[in-house]
């Protein structure tokens, strides 16, 4: 994933740079793959503010799962998360900033803000770019080997039927703002009606599902506790080798029942 839009908001704006040494020093405290993004975009940013000014350890660092992160960075109270992380934080978000992330989970960005000292400053979006496999292998999972896909996701609505729109998936096979228990229970769902049910996830929040799952299938390219939890890990991070691994398995174990 990575930052496409950095928008400053609010009537008091603040220096730029200086928003972005606060957050690209607070995001240094969390292992989420998006956190990772906004430090990256820092680093980018602003290189010479840095050289002057390095990154500083973030004070009474708290990470909510699927939601949000905050603490304190050189006195300034941060947090950074999505509409469920203000609401738990009573952090009110104003139409103005409503309007610009509804505009860019409808291009299917994932859209959080950044408040200092419990007012927002900044919209961020964030997006992982589409694996430009991925359509022609979620086709070849559901018309050439029958598989039912579903896509389960921790960002909102908006932005989960944007992406299904581009994997050509159907609405009801989407479900949006899942944290890791909702994965899990999703999984266990489909396991009670009688499926054999394969998880493919790269990232922490994915970790409880792809151990729940009779195959967890990790990304090469993911987190390494997701890799722990899968049976199987796609080293290339390619997921149109999802497709060769499950094929794969079928013809072998076709060929165990012909032999026995």
């Amino acid at each position: 994933p990575a930052v496409t839009d950095f928008e400053m908001v609010g009537s008091d704006r603040l220096d730029r740079q200086e928003v972005l040494w606060w957050l690209g020093s607070l995001e240094r405290s969390s292992e989420h793959p998006l956190a990772a993004a906004v430090v990256r975009y820092a680093k980018d940013q602003i290189p010479e503010y840095l050289e002057r000014k390095p990154f500083v350890q973030a004070k009474g660092f708290q990470a909510s799962t699927g939601r949000g992160a905050e603490g304190t960075v050189d006195g300034t109270r941060l947090s950074v998360g999505n509409r469920a992380f203000c609401e738990s934080r009573q952090v009110m978000i104003p139409l103005e900033v409503e309007t610009i992330m509804s505009a860019l989970e409808e291009d299917g960005k994932t859209a959080v803000v950044a408040a200092v000292n419990g007012e927002i400053a900044v919209v961020v979006a964030i997006a992982d770019e589409l694996k430009e496999e991925a359509p022609s292998a979620l086709q070849f999972l559901q018309k050439d080997m029958g598989i039912d896909v579903w896509m389960v996701t921790g960002d909102n609505a908006r932005t989960g039927l944007a992406i299904a729109r581009q994997l050509s998936l159907p609405p009801d096979r989407v479900i949006s703002e899942a944290l890791p228990v909702a994965k899990v229970q999703k999984v266990r769902r489909l396991q009670m009606d009688g499926n054999v049910v394969a998880m493919i996830g790269d990232g922490i929040n994915d970790s409880p599902a792809l151990a729940q799952a009779d195959v967890g299938i990790s990304l090469g390219t993911g987190t390494e506790i997701a890799a722990e939890a899968s049976d199987m890990v796609l080293v290339k991070g390619n997921v149109a080798d999802v497709c060769t691994a499950l094929h794969l398995s079928q013809v072998i174990f076709r060929r165990i029942q012909w032999n026995f």
